[in-house]
């Protein structure tokens, strides 16, 4: 009897352990895959995209990967297409996919390539989309790291705006620190493009600040975060006349 209960007590032990471990195992994954899920919402796709290890004895828990790393996959392409601020305002609950604009006080960024025609006919066409697409890039980049958001590209040309969806104390400002920033960088890329046999590439930008009505514009199967209003489109006059090249 005292061995059979010690045997007991060994396999109700041996049992504890196993269920310990397995629930472990199986919490350790469902972190894992919960912790993807919350980049994945926030739009980090550095941190929220790519294998998640230690799932391949759960089939459950196999497919629940498979289907997050599909979902994350479409959603970074799917966040291409849409300005990270307005998906992410609307994930916070600050904007909700409906018509309607709203009065602010807003600075907007007009720029497009000078004699983009000309400079177009010089490139091969097998070269033209990454190369006017280095350009884009770089341009974006100024845009976002002083807090502004591309609200569309439109052929060569790039429409930008600064207190718009998120909130900018000094958005004239950091409008033209961009600006500034992107002709600096258009001659480090100019530079390199000649090293290449690249034309050069010169950009002429105007900015507007005041009253915009800003939202969501268009219909209801298709809209897209935007702005109307005198300072949202800049006449032709007043582009040429307030231009940095």
């Amino acid at each position: 009897m005292v061995a059979m209960a010690i045997v007991m007590a060994a396999v109700l032990a041996a049992g504890a352990w196993f269920i310990s471990l397995l629930s472990s195992k199986i919490s350790t994954m469902l972190h894992s895959i919960s912790s993807r899920v919350h980049c994945a919402a926030m739009l980090d796709f550095a941190h929220g995209v790519g294998p998640i290890t230690g799932t391949q004895t759960f089939s459950e828990i196999v497919a629940m990967r498979e289907s997050f790393v599909q979902m994350a996959a479409n959603l970074q392409a799917f966040s291409t297409y849409v300005p990270h601020t307005v998906v992410r305002m609307v994930h916070f609950g600050k904007g909700v996919a409906r018509l309607g604009v709203e009065e602010r006080d807003a600075t907007v960024m007009f720029s497009s390539v000078l004699d983009f025609s000309d400079v177009s006919h010089e490139v091969d066409p097998g070269l033209l989309v990454p190369f006017f697409a280095e350009y884009l890039d770089a341009m974006s980049e100024t845009i976002d790291e002083t807090g502004g958001t591309v609200g569309k590209y439109i052929g060569d040309a790039i429409m930008a705006f600064w207190n718009s969806p998120n909130e900018l104390e000094d958005h004239v400002s950091a409008a033209c620190d961009s600006a500034l920033a992107q002709q600096a960088r258009l001659t480090q890329l100019r530079a390199s493009w000649a090293s290449r046999g690249l034309p050069q590439i010169h950009a002429r930008i105007g900015i507007s600040a005041g009253k915009v009505l800003h939202g969501n514009i268009g219909s209801k199967t298709r809209m897209e975060w935007g702005m109307v209003g005198d300072q949202a489109s800049l006449h032709p006059k007043r582009f040429q006349a307030a231009l940095l090249q």
